[in-house]
């Protein structure tokens, strides 16, 4: 059996991702900021109670990494698949379309961008190192 460890799980990509593994057999340690509020995914712990774990992660929160590394201590992993990112803009308004142009971008949201998307999911890489080489 496969360990998969999946981020952004509450939805889109990571969610089916989630799905498709379970469905394949495979173990998946389910990884998202709010488990409480992820209710598809907590309806599939219902259906692989023993093929899934769903542990809180917050890629923009550098502590939040090391308590996940902390928790997973000695847990192999075959498969990370960094999915969760955050998105800052572009799909509502025009002005919400500039948040992120030349002719009006917002730094502080492309900091939070950077940090969750770039160096969040660098250091959980680095962080389940040696979980990947056990896997």
């Amino acid at each position: 059996m496969t360990t998969l460890l999946i981020t952004g799980t509450n939805r889109g990509l990571g969610l089916e991702h989630t799905r498709q593994a379970l469905a394949a057999g495979d173990k998946v340690i389910a990884t998202c900021r709010n488990p409480a509020g992820a209710g598809a995914l907590r309806d599939l712990k219902l259906q692989y109670p023993d093929q899934l774990s769903i542990e809180q992660l917050d890629l923009a929160d550098f502590a939040s990494i090391d308590a996940l590394q902390a928790r997973l201590t000695d847990v192999p992993v075959d498969l990370l698949f960094n999915s969760a990112a955050i998105y800052g803009g572009g799909w509502g308004s025009e002005a919400d379309r500039n948040r992120q142009s030349i002719a009006g971008m917002d730094y502080e949201l492309w900091q939070e961008i950077m940090r969750t998307n770039v160096l969040g999911t660098f250091r959980l890489t680095a962080a389940l190192l040696a979980n990947l080489q056990a896997g």
